[in-house]
């Protein structure tokens, strides 16, 4: 047996995994069930500098003359706009997964450094390296890391990936239709797809940004557009799609991260099959992005929290995914302000 292919293998050999999210979806608690794992190479959102682009999908979808199929495998060859998107993606994605870290697009090792990359343990050291830092604390959350500073710093990441069992990309910005080609070229991909109750997402979105009802119906006609891939994938490609709840990921953490594991194919860490919700949380508590509080209060908090003004406009603009992700037992809750 050659070294090469040795080489070929360890490559290969180790897992690769896609979450598949949204802001505010709750996923925290997901990711740190795998950004905790002893060996696994955890990357958050490396896409967030081509956002305008993938914007330009969902733009197309919005369109009245918009018709196309999103689950046709020709989708990227629709439009220059969609191909351009399309190509961005997945060569990101690619490159993280298979650990092709040269050919990873300067702008995602660049971008707000103290936002992303800090949030993972596997790539702390390469931050380090890269901002010119001994303290993850120092950076800040826009830094930008100058261009001559990535080449040196290349060995931070590229060793940890090739030696991880399990390789995993958690981005918010992603169109789950864009997974389709990905399983296609490779059937090894794991994509887990995560919810969370939309009226929920937008109140503690709410904290942080106004929406208005266009934003809202946008945002609920992407998540309608996503929720149907996934039942699509759950018929065509049974084995690389795992929809998880936020809801019942926090009220039964335990159970709900074995199922996460047994479909990926890696066994469970002990210390995670009897973790309490907040012991996985994430994020410090003076970063206003962050989901540093106990999940499980988190998951019923917003049926107090949430403006009966804006419980009824998210409700009449989302009552459609909001039925079909199986959240209709919420809805009576504004039966009090109608």
């Amino acid at each position: 047996m050659s070294l090469q292919f040795l080489h070929w293998w360890e490559i290969n050999a180790s897992k690769k995994i896609l979450l598949v999210t949204y802001f505010r979806g709750g996923s925290t608690l997901l990711g740190e069930l795998f950004n905790k794992h002893p060996n696994s190479f955890y990357w958050f959102e490396p896409l967030e500098e081509f956002e305008n682009s993938i914007d330009e999908f969902w733009q197309e979808t919005h369109t009245p003359e918009s018709s196309f199929d999103i689950l046709d495998s020709t989708l990227n060859q629709r439009s220059h706009k969609l191909y351009k998107s399309f190509e961005i993606v997945h060569q990101v994605i690619r490159s993280i997964l298979y650990c092709n870290i040269s050919s990873i697009k300067e702008q995602v090792l660049t971008f707000k450094i103290g936002n992303f990359l800090t949030k993972s343990k596997s790539m702390s050291v390469f931050a380090k390296c890269a901002s010119r830092q001994t303290d993850l604390s120092k950076i800040k959350y826009d830094d930008w890391i100058e261009s001559q500073d990535i080449k040196m710093c290349h060995r931070f990441l590229k060793y940890p990936c090739q030696n991880a069992i399990m390789r995993v990309i958690k981005t918010i910005r992603v169109p789950l239709a864009y997974t389709i080609d990905l399983i296609r070229s490779d059937p090894t991909l794991k994509v887990v797809y995560s919810i969370r109750n939309p009226l929920a997402m937008f109140n503690s979105a709410r904290e942080l940004y106004h929406y208005g009802p266009e934003d809202i119906s946008n945002f609920c006609k992407r998540m309608n557009i996503d929720w149907m891939t996934a039942k699509w994938l759950q018929k065509e490609y049974p084995d690389n799609i795992h929809i998880v709840k936020y809801e019942e990921l926090a009220l039964n953490t335990s159970s709900v991260a074995t199922k996460v594991y047994e479909y990926i194919g890696i066994e469970i860490p002990r210390e995670f099959t009897g973790s309490e919700p907040s012991r996985l949380a994430h994020g410090r508590r003076s970063d206003r992005f962050s989901t540093n509080k106990n999940s499980t209060e988190a998951v019923n908090r917003w049926k107090e929290a949430m403006h009966p003004g804006a419980m009824a406009v998210v409700t009449k603009q989302c009552q459609e995914i909001i039925s079909a992700m199986g959240y209709t037992d919420d809805i009576p809750y504004m039966s009090n302000f109608k």
